[in-house]
């Protein structure tokens, strides 16, 4: 049996699986193609973890075990020898992590995949220098979250690295949904998968 396992932060559970709801501006969220894939699928309805943050909630969710608030948020290694790909590989699987979040990769979750790529840029991640352009200012800085070593905050730096956005293939989602497409294209004939 093949594993897919989907994690977005911006995604509203009650956005998804035919539901009437509606998204961001009142305005309705179309989501036919994993409308498609969940009848096709195992829904998990009454999955609860115990942590919010981006690291300890998947911590929670690849190893089984509640960190939150016992442990903070940090390397995946110190959380336990429990993790979902290791667990699985002796069972012939073959694991893929793709993702768009700098901090899995920060905090070693990507140790025990077969492979593992993340699309660049996400929370100050500066992979590719606009030195010509100016940093401009998208909001005061005392409220925001600034980054170690950084004099400028966070969502100003995002804007500056990604400032060339024109289309919608340009965002996060969409390329990082690209290139799960593409690996599945080219995986398609394996089983069992883990991605």
């Amino acid at each position: 049996m093949n594993i897919f396992l989907l994690i977005s932060d911006t995604y509203r559970y009650d956005n998804l699986f035919d539901r009437a709801a509606a998204g961001p501006m009142g305005m309705p969220v179309n989501t036919p193609n994993l409308d498609a894939f969940s009848r096709r699928a195992v829904s998990l309805e009454r999955l609860y973890t115990s942590s919010f943050p981006t690291i300890p909630h998947r911590t929670d969710l690849t190893t089984g075990r509640f960190g939150w608030p016992w442990y903070p948020w940090q390397d995946l290694r110190q959380s336990g020898k429990n993790h979902l790909p290791k667990i699985l590989a002796p069972a012939g699987y073959k694991s893929q992590l793709i993702c768009d979040c700098p901090h899995l990769f920060n905090a070693s979750f990507h140790h025990g995949f077969t492979a593992a790529v993340r699309t660049r840029g996400q929370e100050g991640d500066n992979y590719f220098l606009h030195l010509n352009d100016p940093i401009t200012h998208a909001m005061p800085p005392e409220k925001t979250r600034r980054d170690s070593g950084r004099e400028n905050p966070l969502v100003d730096m995002h804007r500056w690295q990604n400032a060339n956005w024109r289309h919608e293939a340009d965002r996060f989602a969409p390329r990082t949904a690209q290139l799960a497409v593409e690996w599945l294209e080219d995986n398609y004939q394996f089983d069992p998968l883990f991605l």
